[in-house]
Parts: C-alpha cells; sequence; structure tokens
C-alpha cells in the first residue's frame, strides 16, 4: 500500500512527516540519538470530523502544513514510508503559508 491509496476516515487525518534537521543553523551535526520526535508534518488526507450531533468538515486540508503533540498519532508502515495517523484533535496549530 503507498501514501496515495489511503484516505483517513472518522476525523483521522494522515500525515507526512517533515524531518528534524540534521544540522543546527551554527553547522555543528546532531546525531539522531539527540533529535526529538517531530511535531510537524504535511497532511496527506482527512477524514470527516464526528461529534455526538453530526458531521464536520475538516479545518485542515491535504497539502497544509500543521503542528501536532510530539506524542500523538501511530505510526503506520507503508511501501514507500511512513505516515502518522492523527485525531483531528491533536491537531495544535495549522502553519500559515506567505
Amino acid at each position: 500500500m503507498k501514501k496515495d491509496e489511503l484516505r483517513g476516515v472518522d476525523g483521522v487525518i494522515l500525515v507526512d512527516l517533515v524531518d528534524a534537521p540534521d544540522k543546527t543553523k551554527g553547522g555543528v551535526i546532531i546525531p539522531k540519538v539527540a533529535k526529538e520526535y517531530p511535531n510537524t508534518g504535511v497532511v496527506l488526507t482527512t477524514g470527516e470530523y464526528r461529534d455526538a450531533e453530526r458531521k464536520h468538515k475538516s479545518d485542515v486540508k491535504k497539502g497544509d502544513t500543521v503542528v501536532f503533540d510530539k506524542m500523538a498519532g501511530r505510526y503506520v508502515e507503508l511501501e514507500d514510508g511512513r505516515v502518522l495517523a492523527l485525531r483531528y484533535t491533536d491537531i495544535l496549530a495549522v502553519v500559515e503559508q506567505q
């Protein structure tokens, strides 16, 4: 299965992770063990969010860069990489493109 073959359901948003940089701005190389968990990613697909009364369209859309809780979601391994499946409520912010 590949990333473009998936669709989130019931408030699940699939996110392609944005890796942390390997170097600091000053040129210091950061080893893998010292890197933090990624907390930003690009939305691949969204599902409708449901509450007790009705369905809602998601505020995020494909291509948006989002910020989420570092320990949120579940990783899904695919043929062409791994994605993070997040609940709609785990999204903290959408990065506004300028």
